[in-house]
């Protein structure tokens, strides 16, 4: 492999500078129907002429480039991070893989394009001399409700799309069958009205809304026929597309740009004017180089993996200026299996097992080793560079065991089943500086919140340990305090900095283990880090087999302090019909679903209602969470709390729960 500085350089979509191969281009429209009104957007074509609807002169035809970036810097082959590598050509890269893919099968993965894959839709920087371009500023004076909620995100200032946005006037859906989003007018509730829908061929994986855009994240095939389906074949290629529309005019939206990668959708994030998108393409039976996302000699490789690599590939698209180029870069190392975004990094963690082989005198069967292996690539205004990588013992819950602060990586793992769980902090290197090991032998972490210079972790076996963790010395950091109590907390969310409210399930003992029973929130107060208490008025909703989906997905948990509020769904199982002396397996019967809404303060919860979309509650309508009227999302404008499932959005008042407003989706 080479280790050598490559130039930045562009591609036209039409003529690759470098081979002189023809690159696919693409075709894009935006069409209304006369008679429904929805806009219909067209699918594109690969290799056929590419057209740009431009807002200024709609029958304008452009030619549009993009960047290769270089994420290395440096111009010498030393200055490359060690374990970095590139290849000299297509036949290193595929004697690479050859010799170290782990997997006993070929490394094959269909690919009928044979052509670069990224491609970027948007005109050249003089093409649109009349266009004022986007509105990224805060809704004017007037516009809609003065006080409204945003999609609940881990780290302030990192936006996270999700399938449900709002602003303080309206409100963007993606449809239950992910193939439309749905823009609605809520504010004034009074005269609340669908304002346009927009409708796909492929799968919305979720979007974004900022000021005046609206980014869709899809998914969809590549085949033979050149355009992207959400029906899926064994013979097709999975492709990642990223599009933003103009939305100054929410009856007529227009699509500014497009971009498009093969590979699944990992995840996605938006910092200030630029969304970055991560796609992960398998490696299988890659035959040409023409079915690499770049071409093998601009493929970095990260020589640190157990042998199942995927082409980890980044773009960055600047969302208020169209004139800015996209930058892609594709490295091929393990897939990113817990993603971490602060404003200044993308942290990568993928967690590797080693395996030692069996044998008669061992009477355990068999012991495995987990390490985590952690990459950090650093991000800034669209600009990316690979920065360091590191590892850690244990597997990783989820991204909120994992956190940055103050210039340090702090990571939260366990080991085993229910064997350790430890906390490391580490450097911007990666190197280890501190750690806690032996926290809570026999048990693993359930839940964790990092908050400044302070970390919440909860494990759970038969009891929830709740710990204060002191992290303001990185070479010390040091438990604080301990609560243990019934039922353990699936999801930590800060409501002051002296007190947490955790969200999960009450439990009963029954002997070795603890049997869960229905949805408890409590509110932790850590006053005095030393002793954390959990406040009295604690709440349990329901019996075994309640559920919400708050418990597994953060953006469905609406808080505010401000306004004592706390809105989570529920689906209720309760025992209160069951015949004969309750035991701690026994499950309960379904008898309601929708969206609880919850009075909260420093003294704990206070029920305040419930608003439900089931036009009944029996369990033929909702079955195994099966149902077009279940809440996923709730939010709120001034007053008025709206919910929304698959079928319809509600808005009710927040004072006495009262219905407003009702729409229903239409297909």
């Amino acid at each position: 492999m080479k280790n050598e500085k490559k130039m930045i350089w562009g591609l036209t979509m039409v003529v690759c500078m470098l081979t002189g191969a023809i690159i696919g281009a693409a075709t894009f429209a935006v069409l209304s129907d006369d008679q429904t009104g929805k806009l219909i957007l067209k699918p594109y074509v690969i290799n056929q002429p590419h057209t740009i609807i431009n807002p200024a002169n709609p029958g304008s035809t452009e030619t549009a480039t993009y960047e290769i970036l270089d994420i290395f810097e440096g111009e010498d082959d030393d200055e490359l991070p060690e374990g970095v590598s590139k290849f000299e050509s297509f036949e290193e890269f595929d004697e690479f893989l050859n010799e170290h893919n782990g997997n006993e099968y070929d490394n094959v993965q269909y690919s009928s394009s044979g052509s670069t894959v990224f491609n970027w839709r948007g005109p050249e920087i003089d093409a649109l001399p009349n266009f004022t371009g986007f509105s990224l500023d805060a809704a004017p004076e007037g516009y809609g409700g003065g006080d409204y909620s945003t999609t609940n995100v881990q780290v302030k200032g990192v936006d996270e799309g999700d399938i449900v946005k709002n602003d303080a006037k309206f409100a963007y859906v993606v449809s239950g069958d992910r193939n439309s989003v749905y823009i609605l007018d809520i504010f004034p509730v009074e005269t609340a009205m669908m304002v346009s829908q927009m409708v796909t061929e492929s799968h919305i994986e979720e979007i974004y809304v900022v000021g005046d855009i609206l980014v869709l994240i899809e998914s969809g095939y590549y085949f033979e026929g050149g355009y992207y389906s959400d029906s899926y074949l064994y013979s097709e290629e999975p492709m990642v597309f990223a599009r933003v529309f103009d939305i100054k005019d929410r009856s007529e939206p227009v699509q500014i740009f497009n971009a498009s990668a093969l590979g699944e959708y990992s995840t996605s994030r938006i910092l200030g004017d630029y969304l970055y998108l991560i796609a992960n393409q398998n490696i299988y039976n890659i035959e040409h180089e023409g079915d690499l996302p770049v071409p093998a000699d601009d493929i970095y490789c990260i020589d640190d993996s157990d042998g199942y690599y995927v082409l980890n590939t980044f773009l960055t698209l600047n969302i208020n200026d169209i004139y800015v180029k996209p930058k892609i870069v594709t490295l091929l190392m393990d897939r990113g299996d817990t993603i971490y975004v602060s404003e200044d990094n993308i942290y990568l963690t993928h967690t590797r097992y080693t395996w030692y082989e069996w044998t008669f005198d061992d009477s355990l069967g068999g012991t495995d080793e987990e390490k985590t292996i952690i990459h950090r690539i650093s991000i800034d205004e669209g600009d990316i560079e690979y920065a360091a990588t590191g590892d850690v013992p244990g597997h990783v819950l989820n991204r909120y065991s994992m956190d940055e602060h103050d210039g340090h990586f702090r990571i939260a793992s366990s080991t085993g089943w229910m064997e350790n769980n430890q906390l490391f902090v580490l450097d911007e290197d990666l190197d280890k500086t501190g750690m806690i090991d032996n926290i809570a032998p026999g048990e693993r972490i359930y839940s964790a919140r990092f908050m400044g210079d302070r970390c919440y972790l909860v494990t759970f076996r038969q009891v929830d340990p709740f710990f204060v963790i002191d992290l303001a010395n990185p070479e010390n950091p040091k438990i604080l305090g301990e609560l243990k109590i019934t039922g353990y907390s699936d999801y930590l969310h800060p409501y002051d900095e002296n007190h947490i409210i955790g969200l999960g399930k009450d439990t009963v003992d029954d002997g070795e283990w603890a049997r869960f029973q229905g949805v408890k929130l409590s509110l932790f107060d850590v006053t005095d880090v030393d002793n954390p208490v959990e406040v009295d008025k604690h709440m349990i909703i329901g019996d075994r087999g309640t559920d919400s989906l708050a418990l597994r997905d953060p953006h469905a948990f609406t808080f505010s302090r401000e306004k004592n509020l706390l809105v989570i769904p529920i689906t209720l199982y309760e025992t209160r019909d069951v015949v004969g002396e309750f035991t701690p397996s026994r499950y309960g019967y379904y008898t309601w679903e929708g969206a609880y809404v919850i009075h909260v303060d420093e003294e704990g919860f206070t029920y305040k209602g419930k608003i439900t979309h089931q036009p009944s509650q029996t369990q033929d309508t909702y079955w195994y969470g099966i149902s077009e009227y279940e809440v996923k999302r709730s939010f709120y404008i001034d007053d008025v709390l709206y919910t929304v499932s698959d079928s319809l959005i509600k808005g009710n008042d927040l004072d006495g729960l009262s219905g407003l407003m009702r729409i229903a989706f239409e297909d």
